[in-house]
């Protein structure tokens, strides 16, 4: 086999095993682990398999070493620090300095390299992401009917407010936040995507793109419920920035408007809902976040510079808050400052500035093109997440970290192509 063969049969894994990441995200862990490395190695093979891709890369005008990257390189070395402060849980520190962050570091690097390679790859895990949220929205609706979903077979979950019990729906997800996690990326996208697909001309709407069309506004009405049945506050608050953000994005306004309305709706109507978010300002609506977030801010007030040690919080966390086992903060942004110190938090904060303004930036250059839409799904994604993330766990949980990072990779390929040529005259990211 020649090196060329070797290279093109890596490159191959490499694409499928996105696509399989991009399915297998709300359904398995295993699956989702497996696919992570499977990518990342078959990339790493593929690079050192010949200097030719760099030369290529190079001609291009493409560097390793732009901004966002160089800052994502300081937020790693920041967390390689924060281990001087580690002490007993070094091990732990040390797994999750490459285990965690150097994976999904590697694993963005690699969504905007290899998704960028070919103008078929963004259309393939549109699809991908359409056919998995299919399948989330029948599984889903299984367990709200009978109690159980069909694929990982869990029950829906007990949620205590306001002297009341509520039976939270989880998917194939342990929990309801992680599941509706899920869904503010998956809403967002799918919503972009569609509008994509409405804004083709007569011409170029065959009749499989018109029945793709259907599908998406089908399957996102459906998540929309799905995200009303989690009970999850930070996933609903998500959910209205990103389609807030949406109408600034897009110029389909009606569409996000009505999702909008059907959304606040279902909160409103849903026995419980509306109860929900009104025990969010009674005393102990907080679920007991604020003990959790003066216990992170007793630990950075420690060591606020280069932190505890990355992935030591739940380690030390009974250290600062008597009577509790090990936590998560429930704020990622103040546990990634108790972990890896503000030096670490500001560079991590500045990458995802360096990403997000390129996505806005392409949007603002081509504000007619489909791709356009999709990339606003993507960024408005991105936006719910971070608003979860400033009340639950998403960048310490695999499947949703993973979305999150992927989600990075595909914006930079689209910021990418618009520097290039911009939107507008790039063939079309939805499904022919």
């Amino acid at each position: 086999m020649t090196l060329k063969k070797c290279r093109t049969g890596l490159d191959k894994i490499l694409e499928y095993s996105l696509y399989g990441l991009a399915f297998f995200i709300p359904i398995s862990i295993a699956a989702v682990e497996i696919f992570t490395a499977t990518a990342i190695v078959a990339f790493v093979l593929k690079s050192l398999l010949g200097r030719k891709l760099q030369r290529q890369a190079t001609s291009r005008g493409s560097s390793f070493f732009t901004p966002s990257n160089i800052l994502l390189l300081l937020f790693f070395i920041f967390c390689a620090l924060s281990l001087i402060n580690s002490g007993t849980a070094f091990p732990k520190a040390l797994n999750a300095l490459f285990g965690k962050w150097g994976k999904f570091i590697m694993l963005y690097w690699v969504a905007a390299d290899s998704l960028g390679r070919g103008e078929g790859r963004l259309k393939k895990i549109l699809i991908v992401f359409l056919a998995s949220a299919a399948l989330v929205v029948i599984d889903a609706y299984s367990q709200k009917l009978f109690g159980l979903e069909f694929l990982l077979h869990r029950s829906m979950i007990e949620v205590k407010y306001a002297g009341r019990i509520e039976f939270a729906v989880t998917g194939a997800f342990k929990h309801s936040n992680t599941f509706a996690t899920y869904l503010i990326c998956a809403i967002p996208l799918l919503a972009g995507t569609a509008v994509a697909v409405q804004r083709l001309s007569s011409a170029q709407k065959t009749l499989m793109r018109t029945l793709y069309g259907y599908s998406l506004l089908t399957v996102i009405f459906l998540l929309s419920f799905c995200l009303v049945l989690t009970f999850s506050r930070g996933g609903w608050l998500g959910l209205i920035v990103a389609g807030i953000l949406m109408l600034f994005l897009v110029p389909r306004k009606r569409f996000f408007l009505l999702l909008g309305a059907v959304f606040l709706l279902l909160i409103f109507l849903l026995p419980g809902a509306s109860e929900r978010v009104v025990a969010s300002f009674r005393t102990g609506g907080d679920s007991l976040r604020y003990e959790l977030w003066d216990g992170a801010w007793a630990m950075i007030a420690e060591h606020p510079f280069i932190g505890k040690g990355v992935g030591t919080f739940m380690a030390f966390f009974q250290d600062y808050v008597q009577g509790r086992g090990a936590m998560y903060a429930h704020n990622c942004f103040l546990q990634m400052w108790a972990e890896v110190g503000v030096f670490g938090l500001l560079s991590f904060l500045m990458f995802l500035g360096a990403v997000l303004r390129g996505g806005f930036l392409a949007i603002r250059q081509s504000a007619d093109g489909e791709m356009a839409a999709v990339l606003a799904g993507l960024l408005c994604g991105v936006v719910a997440f971070l608003v979860q993330s400033s009340l639950d766990t998403n960048l310490y949980s695999l499947q949703p970290s993973a979305m999150f990072w992927l989600f990075l990779g595909m914006i930079q390929v689209l910021s990418r192509t618009a520097k290039g040529t911009g939107l507008r005259k790039q063939s079309s990211p939805v499904p022919a």
